[in-house]
């Protein structure tokens, strides 16, 4: 499947930095902008190297020279990702670097532990009301991810020391997956995602979905519970073809003469792309709107995901 997200940038005045790696980018783009001087630079940079021997010693009780250096690097992954969380609370990336030279490293990593566990903690909550949306649909890699993988998050998720890793692999790809963010933002994302996948598919007949993949798997010699795909995009790719038809895109069954019309359809266009933005449009409630389908790179990434684009 394709990889659909785009870099997340927040634009603030002068400066643009990417979302998924806050912290390093805050400061990275702040010294060669000129925000901070070579000084500050050095000094940030010192106290982080303090913060990770500190860090270090935690981790091994005292024994800091037993650290390997792979685990070091993954300690200052989580550093760096921890205060970035912190950082990313402050309404603009100015006030976010002030926040990193005034209040200084450590105190920053503490506030952003404080953070996350409030994350994780809200996160949890969310995920139950994310079972509860979910889709009756035998696919070994939707359930075991949904109902397997993600409980795994919450029991291996370690805020103090690896706080940017998410110990699963998150088969079931979304329709717009979080591609470069990590630990428990992550999986926020991806939880949200699946949630307002499933909420689409919510608005057709459950049975109707399920004759639709079964014809589907076969069309891939294959059955649903074995098939690999993201099951949102099927549905949708099928209620646009009905519209393409014209006719009703809750059946999701195109008829012999409606599927004329989508051939003659995509001769003439190349692209289902009005077809799937009018389907997401009649389908979404205001909710989905809000929170998905109507962020600029989210109604591309799904439009481009069905159309193969």
């Amino acid at each position: 499947m394709n990889n659909l997200s785009k870099p997340n940038a927040i634009k603030t005045g002068s400066i643009a930095v990417d979302d998924r790696n806050y912290f390093s980018s805050l400061l990275e783009v702040s010294y060669t902008s000129g925000i901070i001087g070579e000084r500050v630079f050095e000094n940030i940079r010192n106290e982080l190297i303090a913060v990770l021997a500190d860090k270090c010693r935690k981790y091994t009780s005292n024994e800091i020279s037993s650290v390997r250096t792979e685990i070091a690097d993954e300690l200052m992954k989580s550093i760096t990702f921890t205060i970035g969380v912190h950082l990313k609370s402050f309404e603009d990336n100015e006030k976010a670097i002030n926040e990193l030279i005034n209040t200084g490293i450590g105190n920053c990593l503490k506030c952003g532990e404080k953070r996350l566990k409030q994350m994780v903690k809200s996160s949890r909550l969310f995920y139950e009301q994310l079972k509860n949306s979910a889709v009756n649909i035998d696919n070994e890699i939707y359930n075991s991810t949904l109902f397997g993988g993600l409980e795994g998050f919450f029991k291996l998720y370690d805020t103090e020391f690896f706080a940017h890793e998410i110990n699963i692999t998150a088969d079931y790809r979304t329709m717009i997956y979080p591609i470069g963010y990590h630990g428990i933002e992550f999986i926020r994302k991806y939880m949200e995602y699946i949630y307002i996948e499933n909420k689409i598919c919510k608005r057709f007949d459950e049975r109707k979905i399920k004759r639709l993949l079964a014809y589907y798997a076969v069309d891939y010699e294959s059955t649903v519970r074995d098939m690999e795909f993201n099951i949102c995009s099927v549905v949708l790719a099928n209620a646009a073809a009905c519209y393409i038809a014209g006719e009703d895109i809750f059946s999701l069954n195109v008829s012999e003469n409606g599927k004329k019309k989508v051939s003659e359809y995509f001769s003439e266009t190349g692209n289902g792309r009005t077809a799937v933005k009018s389907v997401l449009e009649i389908i979404t409630d205001k909710e989905i709107i809000k929170n998905y389908v109507n962020k600029a790179e989210s109604i591309d990434g799904i439009i481009k995901f069905i159309c193969k684009e």
